[in-house]
């Protein structure tokens, strides 16, 4: 398997191996990087962990975190304003 963070991350990217293998998701990617603007400058960009395609055609950006820190959690909330609804 390729290297990931923490155990838990990988034992994650193991169960959506087998969700893919059964088909309820689809174009799974790891690391996807997304950059983070405002009024038009890339602040920063954040680093998903997995992305992928859900059994109900719906695009799901996800992370697998041990510990909830400053940064993730002010990037995250930059990724909502950024994205959601996209």
């Amino acid at each position: 398997f390729p290297s990931h963070d923490s155990i838990g991350e990988r034992d994650r990217y193991i169960c959506l191996l087998q969700e893919r293998e059964e088909g309820r998701i689809s174009n799974l990617q790891r690391q996807v990087k997304f950059p983070l603007t405002c009024n038009g400058v890339v602040v920063c960009h954040y680093i998903a962990d997995f992305q992928y395609v859900d059994e109900h055609a719906l695009l799901v950006v996800e992370d697998f975190k041990g510990v909830l820190t400053d940064t993730f959690q002010l990037k995250a909330k930059m990724f909502k304003a950024c994205y959601e609804g996209r």
